[in-house]
């Protein structure tokens, strides 16, 4: 059981391994103004993107619980000492 799943886990990973060498292989062929039109460019010889996106940058949104209360909004609240307005 063991052998068969080591087996198996080292089959997929030598098939991955292929498939990206030939999708790399394919895309080093291509001219820059396609690379361009897909968002790609060559970097120092690395295949980068054009505008990457930074997942640090934007915080995941998370949604407010129901039982949260809804903060006023800032023109409900009074500039000088801070109390809600009517």
């Amino acid at each position: 059981m063991a052998i068969a799943r080591t087996a198996k886990g080292i089959i997929r990973s030598v098939r991955a391994h292929y498939t990206k060498r030939r999708q790399y292989a394919e895309l080093r062929e291509c001219d820059p103004r396609m690379l361009r039109d897909i968002g790609l460019r060559w970097e120092r010889g690395n295949l980068v993107a054009i505008n990457p996106e930074r997942e640090q940058a934007t915080a995941p949104a998370r949604p407010t619980p129901r039982n949260k209360a809804v903060e006023p909004a800032p023109s409900a609240v009074c500039p000088c000492c801070g109390a809600r307005l009517a």
